[in-house]
């Protein structure tokens, strides 16, 4: 890292140090530093809970707790100038331990660590989420996407990481489980501390390719049944395109659980997903130039109001700070995939809205810079 000295024209070299030599602590200091700064991770983040303890079996503490935009615990564990050897196994035991944990418990576990009332606790997680105009006091907590199966992550951070725990990481990453490395540097600049983030596992310029590739090799070994289910989903899909001139007409078919087809830019693309949880049309920003994506879902999102009265339904708007893609998004959750009985329904739901998609966002994404 350097200091720039613009007047000499000069670069002045910050050195690394440790977090020890400037004193500062795990618990009082680094953990306060990261609570205080909820997209420090390059996400944003819900803390709920700090030094959280409350199992049936062990008094274990794991340092701090979140919520992420798509309702999944985050598990934090950090340590100081050394990650030790044990702190992979520490944090896995605590994803195990928060995956009987319900959506009622969630809003009980961040009323006490924010000092609120329930109701209160509840509106602010069902802002954070994008849920507070669609959700009433008449449905259940336990129907939230909150905390779902095995959907549990981990954020782990030290100045340096062990071999043993960078190995059992990558070793992590390729049989799906979502856990993430943090090298937190402290640099000391005259009177001044600075902190480098930087996420190191898996590497950020090709996470998507490590996280697709596992997913990958987990399908090869559990998907034939999976597969011809959805290879005969498509099949019926693209048909029922044919009969309406759909833009997926010609769509060769898939395995896979999504169809994509280019929509007029080569980087700008219409997905069709089919999820056993929920059935979406995606539009996706997808250039190789993160920055791109970013301006371009801005001016898109400038005319958020317009499109949607224009569709006269809402849209979930991701940007998704820290990450290449951006996404638009219509969602049901009314169908399983894996119920044949609802096929007819979810082709409906398809053909329909990525019409209106085309119809609506088209002059907005040729006017895209």
């Amino acid at each position: 890292m350097y200091k720039i000295n613009k007047a000499a024209k000069e670069l002045i070299e910050i050195k690394p140090t440790t977090f020890k030599k400037i004193e500062a602590l795990e618990r009082q200091d680094i953990q306060q530093w990261i609570k205080s700064t909820p997209n420090i991770f390059g996400e944003e983040l819900l803390f709920i809970a700090e030094e959280y303890n409350n199992w049936d079996t062990t008094e274990e503490r794991l340092d701090l707790l979140a919520l992420d935009k798509e309702g999944r615990l985050v598990i934090i564990e950090n340590k100081r100038d050394d990650s030790g050897t044990n702190v992979t196994w520490q944090a896995l035991k605590y994803a195990a331990y928060c995956s009987t944990i319900t959506p009622n418990q969630i809003i009980d576990i961040y009323m006490n660590f924010k000092h609120l009332n329930q109701d209160e606790a509840k509106d602010e997680i069902l802002t954070f989420l994008s849920l507070n105009n669609n959700f009433d006091d008449n449905n259940s907590l336990e129907n939230l996407e909150l905390n779902k199966n095995n959907t549990q992550r981990i954020i782990l951070t030290s100045n340096s990481f062990r071999k043993e725990v960078t190995s059992a990481v990558y070793w992590l990453i390729n049989n799906q489980i979502n856990i993430k490395c943090f090298e937190l540097t402290p640099y000391l600049s005259e009177n001044d501390l600075l902190l480098s983030v930087e996420q190191i596992l898996p590497p950020k310029d090709i996470e998507d390719f490590i996280v697709k590739n596992a997913e990958k090799q987990k399908e090869e070994d559990t998907s034939n049944i999976r597969g011809k289910l959805y290879r005969n989903f498509w099949e019926i899909f693209v048909s029922e395109c044919r009969k309406s001139d759909n833009i997926y007409a010609h769509r060769n078919t898939t395995k896979g659980d999504y169809l994509q087809v280019t929509l007029i830019q080569t980087d700008v693309k219409i997905n069709c997903e089919a999820r056993q949880k929920a059935c979406r049309v995606v539009i996706t920003l997808q250039s190789a130039d993160e920055r791109i994506n970013k301006a371009r879902f801005d001016q898109l999102y400038t005319h958020r109001d317009e499109i949607q009265n224009k569709l006269q339904y809402s849209l979930n708007w991701e940007r998704k700070e820290g990450q290449q893609q951006s996404r638009i998004t219509k969602e049901t959750t009314s169908y399983d995939i894996t119920n044949k009985q609802h096929w007819n329904d979810i082709h409906k739901f398809f053909i329909k809205t990525t019409k209106e998609f085309i119809k609506v966002f088209t002059p907005y994404i040729k006017n895209l810079d």
